[in-house]
């Protein structure tokens, strides 16, 4: 008999082992019993194309091995599954058998095991007859043209809610983008457009929608009730002349007085949320009553109040009510828009399919026949790996399979059935990921599966390792973090029900510690953390070369950054994932040669052209030693030839010719993006333009992968499930998991029930009135957010084999006695009490080691580590969208009317300014720090003078010398500027710390574009190791006219905007705590910008 069963298989413990050895078991038990593996007719599933490249490589590699080698035979035997081990005549018919089928075996993932179904029933889906995947790009241009169609078929009115609905809470830059984000969602967010999904499929989608809908008599949820007109009026008069408590000196408080007034006009005005939130009305509604500045409340008070309060939440509720209704109008229009666009064009996402495969419901267990006949041939046995990532709408697909393989129906009575899961480490709950399926297939048919143990034995990590992660989560459920954190309790005790004792199969050297930064006399930030992180990698590196380290962040951005510092100290790393080609200065030279082709008159590309290996190519010597006439010749020249080989080789075949020139003379990454950008330029040839700034805007468009064999990887902890290495950093564990920002969600019964509720999210102050929201949707909420923490934090300890590094930040001086936080530092603190002894008595200071356990010099125990080198898997061939994509890349100051030379210029990251004498005057001012510490040295102001050479690709004459010197002067005495560059500017702005930023290069990937170019300066606020406020100035040396700057302000608006936009990205804080300004040196004139000016 085949097997039928669920594991749960811990981190590391050999769960593609166990699986594909599984699948070796069915394919021998069928040869036994028909003569014929059926090798085609095992359907394994999992997420990744390369996990089930790696399961394919998996089974051939076992099958060869069995063949070849009677040990292995017998370390696969238990694992297969049968009664009988095999003999080596089987196994070697088994191999045979699937090599000759490869091509029909279907290990894939469930996207491609969708593709395929839907292929099959296109005109049953409703898909048209020449659909496709399409690319990012094609997907962004059809959204917005969608959104363009239902703005325009709305009034002023519907258009104003519809921004109210998507931004509520927080005031966006760009509308239209913000809708486009909030609708189908972003990197890591949750789209609204899943909520009308999910509850169309629900079992009543009206009520999803309507259930906050007042009752008839008004009352509405937890006990509100409008009161009449005029009993209302007479409430709030009886509000506004009760008498308040007095002082001593007979006088009203003043803080009653005040918030009285406030609360009569939030009544007046209908502010219904506003006057929930006041003080004195929380602390008269408090059971029992509170007091309020020191003041406790009285009778007649309470009494007073009682009634307007019931009302302001039936006011709330009927809002929010009516606000769902237009969400759900809003939402039904905007698919159905979609869903048009969509079927005219032929484009859809995986996502899309998926929606309709579930919605048509052509996978039902009395047609399967169909299924098979059109899939041409029966799937009799199925496998899910990482089951715990599956979405629900992708269940409502597989469950008639699943039943009908269980039931032991559909001709056969055999049949095997495998998942291999693991809650634990069910981290993709923001794309769907449902852990509570595990559980749902297990109770659901416990009565047809066989009990199989967990798999918990780590072949991964060392015991030293695996210590800690037991101390930290095998009694989870006690940590006082956790239970500080109101309901979060249910989906704590969930997770930790699926936790056992984790135990080390092999006998490994390791060695945990927590480094903890010492700030000196600076608040404790991230900064000191990445610091910290460059500081171990470079002892790392120098100990212990080649071991496979890696560095797991919680966002791309941290990733990015934390790289580039390890590069400035000559660590080699690599930041996995894709990114622009233009991270590599081989790259921007490349495309400086091509804008150079656009424009023949572009002397500073000449400029870095020259500065670069491929100016050898083309014989050119020192530019700033030639006159302008000669170098504008050579630009000429150059640009005619780049031109004419184009033409003539085609991008692909040119770039490959410059490569083979300059490749030896590149570092080992930059030959990597090199080779790229040839795949890219063969890409392009056939569509190729007469124009090199289309290229550009090509590869600046385009990302890619810039993996290396270096054994430092840089990746966020998504990225790195289902990796594995010697070391481990974890310099991030600050995130508060006792807060989510969802504005909107679903509420589910049960984990893997049809929605029953659209619930929007209460505000803090409000939601201890409605009992409802609070203890039924917001808890269930809760548990979600808190397992996924807990998955997050499980599966990036467990990444490591020999050694883990956690970096936490050290105590504010004056808070060592403050409860533990709730993030992933508060939790390890609470399970390593010596740990929060240390941090409390500030051991830092002493030691950066504030808590180790194991051999430091485990590494000196291991065999010396090989070259690092991928394992070679059989990756199923990809999906190709259907055509490639083109996302923007725009500098600042190309926002508003953009000029080809502006898009092209976008990649340079230096500040250009208009002419030589603005570039100048900004590499100045970019050396002055705070202007009370004195103005820059001679010896900067030369530094200055040299990099506006290399900028401009001229040396700078004399006479702009003395005269943008003498201009700096007189600017840095004005008044204004004088000013602005002080640090008593920021005196009125509540900050722990300033930070300033000056010629700080950016690269932000927003919603619909990358921002790439260079801050003039920036003065951060710290609050709390946070920044809590930023100010941008941007230095303009332009004239000024009668009207003291505001055309200019207008003009710049756009790109002062831009700056904003992603400054807010970079330091995460909302748009009302970004202020920008045009600091106008030659006028002294300080502008500030804000949106409404513009």
């Amino acid at each position: 008999m085949t097997t039928r069963s669920v594991i749960i298989a811990s981190a590391g413990s050999g769960k593609t082992f166990t699986l594909s050895n599984r699948l070796i078991g069915w394919m021998v038990h069928r040869l036994r019993t028909e003569g014929d593996p059926g090798c085609d007719r095992i359907l394994a599933s999992t997420f990744t194309r390369k996990a089930a490249g790696e399961i394919q490589s998996r089974i051939l590699e076992h099958l060869a091995q069995a063949v070849l080698d009677p040990e292995a035979m017998g370390r696969y035997q238990e694992s297969f599954g049968l009664e009988t081990p095999p003999v080596r005549e089987e196994v070697r018919t088994v191999l045979a058998e699937f090599i000759r089928s490869l091509h029909r075996v279907q290990i894939n993932t469930l996207d491609g095991v969708f593709h395929r179904i839907c292929q099959c029933f296109s005109s049953e889906i409703g898909l048209p007859a020449d659909w496709t995947i399409a690319d990012a790009s094609s997907m962004d241009r059809l959204r917005a043209e969608c959104v363009n169609e239902v703005l325009d078929s709305m009034d002023g009115k519907s258009i104003s809610l519809l921004i109210t609905l998507m931004q509520r809470g927080e005031r966006k830059r760009s509308v239209h983008a913000d809708i486009i984000r909030r609708i189908w969602g972003g990197r890591f967010s949750t789209e609204l457009i899943h909520l009308i999904r999910e509850t169309r499929m629900s079992h009543d989608p009206e009520k999803a929608w309507t259930w906050l809908a007042p009752a008839e008599d008004g009352s509405t949820i937890d006990g509100g009730r409008r009161l009449d007109p005029a009993d209302l009026a007479t409430a709030i008069n009886r509000l506004a002349t009760i008498t308040l408590p007095l002082t001593q000196a007979g006088t009203e408080y003043k803080d009653w007085v005040r918030a009285r007034s406030a609360m009569v006009s939030n009544l007046e005005q209908a502010e219904w949320e506003e006057f929930l939130g006041q003080g004195l009305t929380t602390r008269c509604s408090a059971d029992p009553p509170e007091k309020f500045s020191k003041v406790m409340p009285t009778d007649e008070m309470i009494e007073v109040i009682e009634p307007l309060v019931r009302h302001a939440k039936a006011g709330y509720i009927r809002k929010r009510h009516e606000e769902l209704i237009a969400t759900r109008s809003i939402l039904s229009a905007i698919e159905v828009i979609y869903r048009r666009r969509q079927f005219r064009e032929g484009l859809y996402t995986f996502g899309d399919i998926e929606q309709m495969l579930a919605e048509a419901g052509v996978v039902q267990r009395e047609s399967l026949g169909a299924l098979w006949f059109r899939l041409d041939g029966m799937i009799r046995d199925i496998a899910f790996d990482e089951f715990q990532d599956t979405s629900t709408r992708q269940f409502e697909v597989l469950d008639p399979l699943i039943e009908e393989v269980l039931s032991g129906e559909g001709g056969d009575i055999d049949r095997g059935f495998l998942v291999l899961a693991d809650p634990k480490q069910s981290i993709y709950g923001w794309r769907g990921g449902t852990p509570g399926l595990v559980s749902a297939v297990e109770s659901t048919y416990a009565g047809r599966l066989e009990e199989e143990a967990p798999l918990a034995r780590s072949w991964r990590s060392s015991r030293i390792v695996l210590d800690v992660v037991n101390d930290v989560f095998e009694s989870i459920s006690d940590n006082p973090v956790l239970k500080s954190i109101d309901g979060a309790a249910e989906g704590v005790e969930a997770w930790a029900d699926r936790y056992q004792p984790h135990e080390a199969a092999r006998d490994l050297p390791g060695y945990v510690q927590v480094l903890v930064p010492d700030p000196g006399d600076s608040k404790p930030r991230v900064e000191h953390a990445l610091e910290e992180v460059v500081r171990l990698l470079v002892q790392r590196t120098s100990e212990a070369p080649g071991r496979s380290i890696g560095v797991l962040v919680s966002q791309n951005a941290t990733a990015t950054r934390l790289v580039a510092m390890l590069r400035n100290v000559d660590v080699d790393a690599s930041e996995e994932g894709s990114s622009l080609l233009v991270d590599s200065p081989a790259v921007l030279a490349m495309l400086s040669l091509f804008r150079l082709a656009e424009h023949p008159a572009d002397t500073r590309s000449l400029y870095h052209v020259s500065k670069s290996p491929l100016g050898a190519c083309f014989g050119l010597g020192e530019m700033e030693k030639l006159e302008a006439k000669e170098r504008r010749v050579i630009a000429r020249d150059l640009s005619r030839r780049v031109r004419t080989d184009l033409l003539s080789m085609g991008y692909g075949e040119y770039i490959q010719s410059l490569v083979e020139r300059i490749e030896a003379s590149c570092s080992e990454r930059d030959a990597l993006r090199l080779r790229q950008l040839v795949e890219l330029a063969d890409e392009w040839d056939p569509e190729a333009t007469l124009q090199p700034a289309d290229f550009i805007s090509f590869v600046l468009g385009t990302r890619r992968s810039a993996t290396s064999a270096s054994p430092v990887r840089v990746m966020t902890i998504h990225k790195a499930k289902g990796l594995e290495f010697d070391e481990v950093v974890l310099p991030e564990l600050t995130r508060d998991f006792s807060k989510f920002k969802d504005t909107i969600y679903l509420y589910r019964e049960h984990p893997t029930a049809s929605p029953t509720r659209v619930v929007p999210k209460p505000t803090k102050p409000v939601i201890g009135y409605f009992p409802t929201l609070a203890r039924e949707c917001h808890a269930a909420r809760y548990t979600e957010v808190v397992q996924d923490a807990l998955s997050v934090l499980y599966v990036a300890m467990t990444r490591a084999r020999h050694a883990l590094h956690m970096i936490m930040l050290p105590l504010e001086e004056g808070k060592e006695d403050d409860d533990l936080p709730s993030t992933a530092a508060g939790l390890i603190r609470a399970a390593l009490p010596d740990l929060d002894k240390a941090l409390r008595n500030h051991a830092e200071r002493e030691d950066p080691v504030a808590w180790a356990h194991g051999d430091p010099s485990w590494s000196e125990h291991v065999d010396e580590p090989s070259a690092f080198v991928e394992r070679p898997v059989l990756v199923p061939p990809e999906l190709k969208p259907s055509s490639r994509r083109r996302r923007p890349v725009v500098a600042p100051s190309s926002a508003g009317t953009r000029s080809t030379s502006d898009v092209l210029g976008a990649w340079r990251l230096a500040p250009r300014g208009a002419a030589d004498r603005g570039t100048l005057l900004h590499e100045l001012f970019s050396h002055v720090g705070w202007i009370e510490d004195g103005v820059p040295s001679n010896e900067q102001v030369e530094q200055a003078f040299s990099t506006t050479a290399m900028l401009t690709g001229s040396p700078v004459p004399e006479e702009r010398r003395v005269e943008a010197t003498a201009a700096f002067e007189k600017a840095v005495k004005g008044p204004s500027v004088r000013s602005r560059l002080s640090r008593d500017a920021y005196s009125d702005r509540a900050s722990d710390e300033l930070v300033l930023w000056r010629e700080r290069p950016m690269h932000v990937q927003m919603d619909e574009e990358d921002i790439m170019g260079r801050f003039d300066r920036v003065v951060i606020g710290y609050r709390d190791g946070k920044p809590a406020w930023a100010d941008v100035i941007d230095f303009k040396s332009d004239a000024v006219g009668d009207d003291g700057g505001a055309s200019l302000l207008s003009h710049y608006a756009p790109q002062l905007e831009r700056y904003a936009s992603a400054l807010c990205r970079m330091l995460d804080l909302p748009a009302e705590m970004v202020t920008t300004r045009l600091l106008l040196i030659g006028a002294d004139i300080d502008i500030e910008h804000s949106p409404s000016s513009s």
